[in-house]
């Protein structure tokens, strides 16, 4: 069963809501960072929902929302697969919000659902086009129980059997040496020597770097950069007074103009924008609707 669910209420100009999440069983903690559950009657808005170096099984029982890239629109109402992405992802929502999600560690994915994690990196999909029917199931079911905690639980079960299914299947495996050079580089948080990463595995550099960027959807370097974006992220939760310069090096950037280069690539926003529009649990920008269009910093 998953460990105690906890709640805390949330609060930003477009309204309220809950947050609720509990952690894994330790059987499925090396697959599963956590379950979570956001539910809200909000004004319209529209966030940037910021990378997290996971890929995340999402349920929607609310309200649909609407994602916007490449100045296209997909409308997002059922049961999706995010990716491991390296870029911020731009959400709208007209009505409020009730998702459901499982939060992957990034071969979580490959490993209890059978998806490959490379295929769905910066990517959102229709769950039930990589899973099937089965999905469908689960979903109603969600919608039914009465708490996150049941829902939780609900999520868990479906994934130890999910588990057992792909365990059966012949699905490609994920090298040792590029789940090593993954956790690797998680565990200093991009800020290595990518080049001496081969060195360790035992394998080329040309070898590495191609199977990495199959299993991961992305090269190691890719990924270094992501989870030094990540980490620095974190370091900023619950802080409004930043010494950005030593933030900078301490993350593994070469100077402080490095860091805001970086951060208006993944979050076209300045770090200092960041502070003002970052959403109480720091994963996400929130703007209101109206205000979407203004310029950003």
């Amino acid at each position: 069963m998953p460990g105690p669910t906890f709640s805390v209420e949330l609060g930003a100009p477009i309204g309220r809501w809950t947050f609720a999440h509990a952690a894994p069983d330790d059987t499925l903690s090396a697959h599963v960072v956590e379950y979570w559950e956001v539910q809200g009657e909000l004004a319209p808005f529209r966030e940037r929902i910021l990378p997290n170096g996971c890929a995340e099984l999402m349920f929607n029982l609310g309200p649909s929302h609407r994602m916007i890239a490449d100045g296209e629109t997909t409308v997002w109402d059922a049961v999706w697969i995010s990716g491991v992405h390296e870029r911020a992802i731009t959400i709208e929502t007209d009505d409020g919000t009730h998702l459901v999600t499982v939060r992957f560690t990034p071969f979580g994915l490959r490993d209890l659902l059978g998806v490959s994690t490379g295929n769905t990196a910066n990517r959102v999909t229709d769950a039930s086009t990589l899973l099937g029917s089965r999905i469908a199931a689960l979903h109603d079911a969600l919608r039914i129980a009465h708490d996150p905690t049941a829902r939780f639980a609900m999520l868990e079960s479906f994934l130890r059997t999910s588990r057992e299914t792909v365990a059966n299947e012949r699905a490609e495996p994920v090298e040792h040496y590029v789940r090593d050079a993954a956790e690797r580089i998680t565990r200093a948080h991009g800020n290595l020597a990518i080049t001496s990463l081969h060195t360790q595995s035992g394998v080329s550099r040309k070898q590495l770097t191609t199977r990495f960027t199959a299993a991961m959807g992305m090269s190691p370097k890719r990924y270094a950069n992501l989870r030094r974006f990540v980490w620095t992220v974190s370091q900023l939760r619950e802080r409004t007074q930043v010494d950005w310069s030593r933030l900078a090096l301490e993350a593994g950037y070469a100077d402080q103009s490095h860091m805001a280069r970086d951060f208006k690539r993944v979050a076209d926003a300045s770090p200092t924008a960041f502070l003002r529009q970052r959403s109480p649990d720091n994963t996400a920008l929130l703007e209101a609707q109206s205000d979407a269009n203004a310029p950003h910093d």
